[in-house]
């Protein structure tokens, strides 16, 4: 049997396994832990204007990918989503790629294959917001 989060199937030992250690911050509160029913809740309370945004980070860098973040596309797009990933470089410092007009969807499945897969998301066609040392 699999369930699913906004349509997305997860199997049944994910659906409430909890990866310690992760922590997802909003501009209201943060939770120790992660699961999908977690983060599912707290994309619900994004798209009702509940937060403002929301921060996945995991206790080490994924791959090169130190967090992901999202938030309401600011185009002003009804439902759509906003995401970014900071990776590192290996020159030091980090760079944060942006991707505009995602689905709550799509933004869960890259953070569901972020947290379950151990896979920092592929930006080559993402902008590129800044680097940081």
């Amino acid at each position: 049997m699999s369930f699913s989060v906004f349509g997305i199937p997860i199997g049944k030992d994910k659906k409430r396994e909890v990866l310690s250690g992760w922590k997802i911050t909003t501009d209201l509160d943060i939770t120790e832990g992660f699961n999908m029913e977690i983060l599912k809740k707290q994309m619900e309370r994004l798209m009702d204007n509940e937060i403002e945004f929301v921060i996945v980070e995991p206790p080490a860098p994924v791959e090169n990918c130190n967090f992901l973040q999202f938030c309401p596309d600011s185009d002003g797009k009804n439902g759509a989503v906003h995401l970014e990933a900071s990776l590192r470089r290996k020159s030091g410092g980090s760079t944060l790629w942006g991707k505009d007009d995602l689905t709550g969807e799509q933004v869960l499945e890259i953070i569901r294959d972020f947290a379950y897969d151990e896979k920092a998301p592929n930006v080559t066609d993402w902008e590129s917001i800044g680097a940081f040392e």
